[in-house]
């Protein structure tokens, strides 16, 4: 790894945190989140934060179970011919 892709990485990671700073700054009102009959209030931020983890989980867990298929059907095909 070269000393501009390193520098490039930090920087854009910085840059990614400073977004989401601001992010969370503009967003820290409470507001009701209802779910199966009960309602909480809680800050907008948590929210979306606690969505998108979600997404990104649920995203690693499909391309986790789409690989390990497809690797079953490689050794599969290397069996049969």
């Amino acid at each position: 790894m070269n000393k501009f892709s390193l520098w490039f990485k930090i920087g854009f990671y910085i840059v990614v945190c400073i977004i989401l700073l601001i992010l969370m700054l503009q967003n820290s009102q409470i507001v009701d989140f209802k779910f199966l009959g009960f309602t909480m209030g809680i800050p907008l931020v948590l929210l979306l934060v606690v969505t998108i983890i979600i997404g990104y989980i649920l995203g690693l867990l499909s391309i986790f179970s789409f690989s390990k298929r497809v690797e079953k059907e490689k050794k599969e095909k290397r069996a049969n011919g």
